[in-house]
C-alpha cells in the first residue's frame, strides 16, 4: 500500500487535472465551500483517518460535482480497505474523465481494489448432504410393563367372563320368576318364592354390570400397557446444518 503522503500529492495533482476537464463550471461560492470541505478531508487523509476523509470528499462532491472529488473518494476508500466501494468511485471517475493524464495509474489502482473486493467477498459454503440416519439398538423399555399389561388384560377377560355368567344367571332367574305361577293360585308361599327370585335376579344383574364394565376397562388398560412396554427402535436423523435432529420411534 502506498504511503499517505505520496497519495496526497497524487490527489492534489489529479484535482488540478480533473478540475480543468470538468464539463460544468460551478458557482464560485459553491466551489469555495467545496474546497473548504475538501481541505478538511485532506487533513483527515494526512492524519490517516481515511473514513472521515472519504466522507468529507463526498460532501465536497455534493456541493461541487467536480470529478476530481470522485478520485479522492476512491483513494480514501482504497486506503480504508473498502475495496468494492473504492472500485465503484474509480469507475465513476473514469466515466467522466476518460482521458486523464494519469490514466494508467488510475487503472492500476482500479485493478488493485477489484482484486481486493473479490478477496473480501464472502465465500459460498459448499453444500453438504445431510448425514444418514443413526439408528440405536432396540430398546426394551418395559418388559415389566408388558407383564403387568398382560396380567391386567387377563383379569379384565376374567371380569368379562364373570359378567357374562351372571348375566346368564339373571336371565335364568327372570325365566323362573315368569314361570313360577303359570295359571296357579297365588298364596303366601308363592309370593315369598317370587320375592326371592326377584332379589337374586337383581343381585345377578348388578354383578353382571360390574363385571362387564370393570372387565372391559381392564382389557383396554392391559392392551395399552402392553403396547407401551413393547420393544421399540429409535431413529435419529440429524439436520444438514447441525441443528435439532428429528426422531422417530418404531414399535
Amino acid at each position: 500500500m502506498t504511503m499517505p503522503g505520496t497519495l496526497l500529492a497524487g490527489l492534489l495533482a489529479t484535482t488540478t487535472i480533473a478540475s480543468t476537464t470538468s464539463l460544468a463550471v460551478a458557482d464560485p461560492d459553491a466551489r469555495a465551500k467545496a474546497e473548504a470541505v475538501y481541505n478538511e478531508g485532506q487533513q483527515s487523509y494526512a492524519a490517516g483517518n481515511f473514513t472521515a476523509a472519504a466522507e468529507r470528499f463526498k460532501a465536497a462532491y455534493a456541493i461541487d460535482p467536480d470529478p476530481a472529488y470522485l478520485f479522492n473518494i476512491a483513494q480514501a476508500l482504497r486506503e480504508d480497505r473498502k475495496c468494492a466501494d473504492s472500485a465503484s468511485y474509480y469507475h465513476r471517475f473514469l466515466d467522466q474523465v476518460a482521458s486523464a493524464p494519469n490514466l494508467d495509474k488510475v487503472r492500476g489502482y482500479l485493478d488493485e481494489v477489484e482484486a481486493c473486493a473479490r478477496a473480501q467477498a464472502p465465500k459460498e459454503e459448499p453444500h453438504t448432504p445431510p448425514p444418514p440416519p443413526v439408528r440405536t439398538a432396540p430398546e426394551h423399555r418395559g418388559s415389566t410393563l408388558q407383564i403387568a399389561g398382560a396380567v391386567v388384560g387377563g383379569a379384565g377377560i376374567v371380569g368379562l367372563g364373570i359378567g357374562a355368567a351372571f348375566g346368564w344367571r339373571a336371565h335364568s332367574l327372570q325365566q323362573d320368576r315368569e314361570n313360577l305361577c303359570n295359571g296357579c293360585t297365588w298364596d303366601d308361599a308363592k309370593s315369598r318364592q317370587a320375592a326371592d327370585l326377584d332379589r337374586r335376579g337383581h343381585a345377578a344383574q348388578t354383578v353382571m354390570v360390574v363385571g362387564v364394565s370393570a372387565g372391559g376397562a381392564a382389557v383396554i388398560a392391559g392392551v395399552v400397557m402392553y403396547l407401551v412396554g413393547a420393544p421399540s427402535e429409535l431413529e435419529v436423523t440429524p439436520t444438514a446444518t447441525g441443528g435439532t435432529a428429528s426422531t422417530t420411534w418404531r414399535f
